[in-house]
């Protein structure tokens, strides 16, 4: 059995990490390199997990108007984050604008992980059937697999 939730704060969990050693001014530049593709790849991979673990929502219940809104706060999130990761791409390793932008992303990542934590989930939990919670949960995982997988999502940057 899947939890989405748990899934979710995986994926934010490791992004939170990886953002703190890129913010930092002792990391070294193999790990933050190595750490950079893992927030390269994971951030668009978990963002679109998620939007097809949403979709699916919306495709198989009549949701309340609080769902919708609250899921398109979740979407708006990731699209200002992938701006975010863009941004940070842009920089050179190890530059003070580099561990500024790191800073910012981790900081929208956290913002976003909070707000899902505190509201979104509770009211997936509070509105769906404990069945749709589970099925989105397998979605989330199943897209998150397939993604990983998928040699072509991984060179995109």
């Amino acid at each position: 059995m899947h939890e989405l939730s748990a899934l979710v704060r995986r994926d934010h969990d490791d992004l939170h990490y990886a953002l703190r050693v890129l913010s930092e001014p002792l990391s070294d530049d193999v790990n933050v390199s190595a750490l950079l593709e893992r927030v390269r790849t994971t951030l668009p991979a978990h963002a679109e997990a998620e939007f097809h673990a949403l979709a699916a929502i919306f495709e198989h219940t009549q949701a309340p108007p609080e769902l919708y809104f609250l899921a398109s706060q979740v979407m708006a999130s990731h699209l200002s984050q992938e701006e975010a990761l863009e941004n940070l791409l842009a920089q050179r390793i190890g530059t003070v604008a580099f561990r500024e932008r790191a800073r910012y992303l981790r900081q929208l990542v956290a913002n976003h992980a909070d707000h899902e934590a505190a509201c979104f989930h509770p009211a997936l939990c509070d509105h769906l059937p404990r069945p749709l919670f589970e099925m989105v949960g397998a979605i989330y995982a199943a897209e998150r697999e397939r993604i990983s997988l998928t040699p072509a999502l991984r060179e995109v940057g």
